[in-house]
Order: C-alpha cells, then sequence, then structure tokens
C-alpha cells in the first residue's frame, strides 16, 4: 500500500498497525515534509520510498545505519533505502513510537506549550488553533474534532484553485505555520508526533528514580543520565575510542607501522557486529517470512556510508561525496593521524566505497522479496560462498557454536559472492581502514563537541540541517533505539489507556470476522483461492498498541 498525502509517500504493508499510524496522520493533518532552500529537490535522497517495520508498519530505520546510529534525530530524512527484510531489532529500537495515541484520557505534556501554538501571518494568538498531541483531559470529543477542523483550515490555502494546484490548495499553509526547525532538514506531520513523544520520553527519563520503578526502568534512566552527561564526553575526549580500536588490532589509518599478519576480516566484521554495526554484510534473527513461526538466522547485503549507491556513482552528487571524504578526513586527523597518512586512507576508503557501491544492488532490483529469499543450510551456504567463513562469522556473533545443519536465509547471495571477489583484490590495510572507519561514525555522537562539529558541518552539505539537534534529543533517541521495550512499559503505565486498546482490539476482530463473512459469500473466486485466503485470515495475528508482557513485572522485562 502506498498513500501520497500532500507529495509525502509512505508506503506500508497494509497491515492493522501500517492503518493505525496513517489514521493518526490524517488526524494532524494532511501535510507534506516541506523542503526549502536547505534541502535539494534533485537530491537522491528524496527518490525513493522507506521500507516499513514489520510488526509496526511504520518507515522503519535501518539497524546499522550510520545515520541512525549517529544521531537518530535524524531519522525523518535519513531513511535507508535497502529494502531488505525488515529485523525484529527494529521492533524493538522503536517500539515505543507505536504508542503515539491521540485521546481525551492522556494529558498534555507540560513541555509541549511552546510547540502548540501556531503563528499563520503574524494573526492574533487566540486566533491561532492550538495543537495538541497529547490531548488535555478536560476536552471532549466534538471539542477535539472542532479543534482539528480549524487546523486543517489553516493549512489549506483557500486562495489555490484545487483544480489547478491541489497540493497548494490543501497544504498551501503549512510551511508558514510549522518552519522547519534549524536542527531539522525536514518537517512533516510524521516528525510533528516525534517532536511531541521525544518530550514525554524525556519527562519519564528525567524523573527521579524511585524504589516502585522495575529494574529495566532504572537501567533506562541511567542509560540516559550517562548520555546527557556533557562534561564526561568533553573530559574523556577520545580516548575510550582509541582503546577500543586498539582491542580491534588497531586502525591502520592511525598507525603507519600497522601489521596485517593476524587481520582477517571475517573476524574483525564480526566483532563489530556485536557492538551493533552491520557492515558488507547484514545479520539478525527473526521470523522465517514463508513461515512466521519458525525463527531463522537472515542474511542480507548491508548499506553504504552514504544513503544510496548514486552518491557514489553519479557524477551530480559530487559535492556530497566531496563533503563525506572531508568529514572522513576531520574525524581522522582529530583521532590523531599524521596528516600524510590519513589523506592517504581516506582517500583509498573513498575509492574502496565506491568499489562497494557498484556491487550493490539497487533498490529497484531488490523488490521481489521471493527472487531474492533463499533458504538453505549453512553447510550449503558454506559451499555456495566458500571464501567467507560462515561457521566463524556467525558463532561470534551468536555467541555459540553453529551446525552445518543450521538453516539460514540469505536474500543476497549474489552480492555475498561479488562481495568476496572485492575484497579478494583490495589490500588487507584499506579493507580494514573501511571497516573501522564504519565503526568510528557509529561512536561520533559519543565523542566531545569536536567531532559534533565536524559532524554538523558534514550534514548542512548532505541534509541542509543548519544546527546540531540539543543533547537531550539525541539521548532520549538512543535509549528508545537500544531500549525500546523499557521505554514501551513506561510510556503505557503512565499514558496509555486500556480501553482504547481494547476498543481498537474489538473493532479489529469484527473487521476480520466481516471479511472472512464477505470471503464466504464471493463465489468468483476459486475454492483452492478462497481456502487458502481463509486459512490466511485465520492465523492472522492482531498486534494493536503494544505485547501484554511488557507490563507483566512477575516475567519482567531483561535488558
Amino acid at each position: 500500500m502506498t498513500i501520497n498525502w500532500c507529495g509525502d509517500v509512505f508506503s506500508g504493508r497494509g497491515d492493522v498497525s501500517t492503518t493505525s499510524l496513517l489514521v493518526l496522520s490524517v488526524i494532524v493533518g494532511l501535510q507534506t515534509r516541506l523542503t526549502d532552500s536547505r534541502s535539494s529537490p534533485a537530491h537522491p535522497w528524496h527518490e525513493h520510498t522507506p521500507t516499513h517495520d514489520e510488526f509496526t508498519g511504520r518507515p522503519r530505520r535501518e539497524l546499522s545505519s550510520d545515520y541512525d546510529a549517529i544521531d537518530p534525530t535524524d531519522w525523518p530524512h535519513m531513511r535507508q533505502k535497502r529494502n531488505i527484510i525488515p529485523h525484529f531489532n527494529p521492533f524493538l529500537r522503536n517500539f515505543t513510537e507505536n504508542f503515539v495515541y491521540f485521546d481525551s484520557k492522556i494529558n498534555m505534556s507540560s513541555r509541549n506549550t511552546d510547540f502548540l501554538y501556531d503563528n499563520l501571518h503574524a494573526d492574533p494568538e487566540e486566533n491561532i488553533v492550538r495543537h495538541p498531541i497529547f490531548w488535555e483531559e478536560q476536552e471532549n470529543a466534538e471539542t477535539i474534532r472542532s479543534n482539528q477542523a480549524k487546523l486543517m483550515k489553516q493549512y489549506m490555502d483557500s486562495t489555490a484553485d484545487p483544480c489547478v494546484d491541489f497540493y497548494q490548495y490543501a497544504c498551501g499553509n503549512w510551511g508558514k505555520i510549522n518552519p522547519i526547525p534549524k536542527d531539522k532538514a525536514a518537517f512533516d506531520t510524521f516528525e510533528m508526533l516525534r517532536e511531541s513523544l521525544d518530550s514525554v520520553l524525556r519527562d519519564l527519563l528525567e524523573a527521579k528514580i524511585s524504589r516502585e520503578d522495575s529494574d529495566s526502568y532504572v537501567k533506562a534512566k541511567n542509560l540516559y543520565a550517562s548520555c546527557i552527561n556533557h562534561d564526561i564526553l568533553q573530559k574523556r575526549g577520545e580516548q575510550p575510542l582509541l582503546d577500543l580500536l586498539d582491542q580491534f588490532g588497531g586502525w591502520p589509518i592511525l598507525k603507519p607501522d600497522w601489521n596485517s599478519k593476524n587481520f582477517d576480516w571475517v573476524i574483525l566484521m564480526g566483532q563489530l557486529r556485536l557492538f551493533n554495526n552491520d557492515i558488507f554484510l547484514s545479520e539478525w534473527v527473526g521470523p522465517d517470512i514463508k513461515n512466521s513461526s519458525e525463527y531463522i538466522i537472515q542474511i542480507d547485503q548491508q548499506g553504504l556510508g552514504l544513503p544510496t549507491r548514486d552518491y557514489y556513482l553519479q557524477p551530480s552528487n559530487r559535492v556530497y561525496l566531496d563533503a563525506y571524504r572531508n568529514f572522513l578526513l576531520t574525524i581522522v586527523t582529530l583521532l590523531g593521524a599524521p596528516l600524510a597518512n590519513a589523506t592517504t586512507g581516506a582517500e583509498e576508503i573513498i575509492r574502496f566505497e565506491t568499489d562497494l557501491a557498484r556491487i550493490t544492488p539497487a533498490p529497484e532490483n531488490r523488490r521481489n522479496v521471493s527472487e531474492l529469499y533463499k533458504r538453505m543450510s549453512v553447510g550449503q551456504l558454506r559451499y555456495r560462498v566458500p571464501k567467507i567463513d560462515w561457521f566463524r562469522y556467525l558463532s561470534i556473533i551468536l555467541d555459540r557454536p553453529v551446525s552445518p545443519q543450521e538453516n539460514v536465509v540469505n536474500f543476497a547471495v549474489k552480492y555475498c559472492e561479488d562481495l568476496v571477489e572485492l575484497l579478494e583484490k583490495t589490500p588487507p590495510r584499506i579493507v580494514s581502514n573501511y571497516l573501522l572507519w564504519r565503526f568510528v561514525r557509529h561512536r561520533v555522537n559519543n565523542l566531545d563537541d569536536r567531532f559534533q562539529d565536524a559532524k554538523q558541518k558534514f550534514y548542512f552539505t548532505l541534509f541542509g540541517r543548519e544546527e546540531t539537534p540539543p543533547r537531550w534529543k539525541t539521548c532520549v533517541a538512543q535509549v528508545n533505539n537500544n531500549m525500546g521495550m523499557a521505554m514501551g512499559a513506561m510510556f503505557v503505565k503512565k499514558y496509555f489507556d486500556e480501553n482504547s486498546k481494547n476498543d481498537t482490539l474489538v473493532m479489529t476482530k469484527e473487521i476480520k470476522q466481516s471479511f472472512q463473512e464477505l470471503l464466504a459469500a464471493t463465489d468468483w473466486i476459486d475454492p483452492e483461492t478462497k481456502r487458502l485466503a481463509a486459512e490466511k485470515a485465520d492465523v492472522m495475528m492482531l498486534r494493536i498498541g503494544y505485547p501484554d508482557f511488557i507490563l507483566n513485572w512477575t516475567r519482567g522485562i531483561k535488558i
């Protein structure tokens, strides 16, 4: 299902969760992502539609996207487009976002006050409709509908002729009312929801730890407190990262005397995966798409350092590649690399990643999942791609032995073969430099202000973002990404209305029942197709709001 609202395209699977979130967007208003001089309309990033989370149906952030790991607050305009099968991890990392819900029982967050007043053509404040994301308790359904109608009218440009320019008619005033914040490169209704949700999550994380807090709550709050501690970041600087790099055998670009004798790219790739970095290959455990009752190891190609392969291969995108090279060079020199070594190493990394982009299939060639799906045993995979030690790689990641009979699903067999061929003709020093560069990029947000300034300069060129987001936004996103279940439980306990969940569940069951009745009464479908459709409907799982176990304190949430 693809929905185009005021120029912003969202591609979904059409499940209940997708519909729920899209309905929320309708409630807020049929708005577009607004781009101005800070975001080039010819930017290849805007040519693709986002993949969606399998559980929630929401546009999904990639597990190991550099943009995700560096700065989760930039999600709306940094969606990685690899069109791979959704991981289970993104559900954990983005779990709380599924709870944004408009309900009269939910109190408005005190931090939303500045955000709730619109300013259209300098009208007096009393003429501007308040825009609460979490509705005040005293407002009834009629008031909410009335306010939403006024809000929608404000976003419209009634002077435009809808027959000539329907976009301008429906959304013409959106940009005047909602200018792009300087710490973002785009602003749409989904980002508006995220802004409000982040404020609520901030309140939850900054609340004092109490004896009633579960162990997971305490860990989430401690992680946030650690992340927000700017003084420690400034004091420690880059030393913790340098120590970590030494544990991996050292980063050649920092060490001219680096020896490749003991280097094994498969081992290093597996070790980096333990730090939540998918590089070259993406690996996860999740439901088999052809048998959802079975969890299976799954492997796919991984994204690049820039959003898409076109950034490397299209001459018109040279400005972005140059900015990327300068960013790399700045980070490396800040970490202490000799200038000559840094310059040579940076150029080698860019050339190698350009070669990697050439063997990376384009998204439009990966739309047929059935063609990509290759289920086999680990032994068969080893036979198919023998130059990757799959047993060692998977054993490192899973922290257990892997038998030749264990099944896996590989969505990128040809890519794996091409990858091995590329790596065989690339000097080990360059391969190590590239792997550890991608790792370092993931760590930039945990470094001091010098590194943040370098990243901001790069992001201004790449995405048009004028300012670095405040630290609290980055930390809220980091906790929510890595401890989504804990954050989800905290949010549900304080804000979520159980009656709303039950009502939605009843409604969904009735829709399912109606479908089954219509299917049975349909005479134009052949019996076998009808039987399969009925069987599919019978086994459909309804995932509404949140899984009940997150509030089961007896079971608990283990982090």
